[in-house]
């Protein structure tokens, strides 16, 4: 606990100079706890340095840490991060595809546009409401079929968030399904 509160501390705290300290808990430490603490730590950090760190972070044997890894690369918006995620988005697990798809979105890379377009069809709601969130902050006109096609999806929040993409991309075809959800 002590460990993981000292490098939770150095991440809250940003202490720049100790990116290289977190950077080796995440990638040493025998607790998975310790670990985790360090693949948030990196976000708060904001060094896009902790990249690599990151990326191998996401074959963690932990679930945490590979979330946490997830996050900090989207919050980083590391490009570098884009490929191991683009794999994330097919793991087993349908929170890491949804966190992997968060990540995408914060990243804004357009060369995710088209995983994010097949993750549209993902049996987890929660991911298909992130990947419609990552479609408009990407901004790929190329989404508006997929997004327009998810205005009659049976969760709320990918509707939302098609039509919100879909503004973003300046068509307002999703407005009508958004104001009716307010019913």
């Amino acid at each position: 606990y002590v460990r993981s509160a000292a490098v939770n501390s150095l991440g809250l705290l940003r202490v720049s100079a100790s990116t290289g300290t977190v950077v080796a808990a995440l990638a040493n430490d025998p607790s998975g706890q310790v670990r985790q603490s360090a693949a948030v730590a990196l976000a708060y950090l904001n060094d896009p340095g902790a990249a690599p760190a990151l990326v191998a972070a996401l074959r963690d044997s932990e679930p945490g840490v590979r979330f946490a890894a997830a996050r900090s690369l989207g919050a980083l918006r590391s490009k570098e991060g884009g490929p191991a995620l683009l794999a994330a988005l097919k793991d087993a697990d349908p929170g890491m595809r949804r966190t992997a798809a968060a990540s995408l979105g914060q990243i804004g890379d357009p060369s995710a546009a088209e995983a994010l377009i097949a993750a549209m069809k993902d049996d987890d709601a929660f991911v298909r409401q992130e990947a419609a969130r990552g479609l408009g902050q990407i901004g790929d006109a190329r989404a508006k079929d997929v997004l327009k096609g998810a205005l009659s999806d049976t969760a709320k929040g990918v509707v939302l968030n098609a039509a919100t993409a879909l503004s973003r991309l300046g068509d307002s075809s999703g407005l009508k399904a958004a104001g009716a959800m307010r019913k």
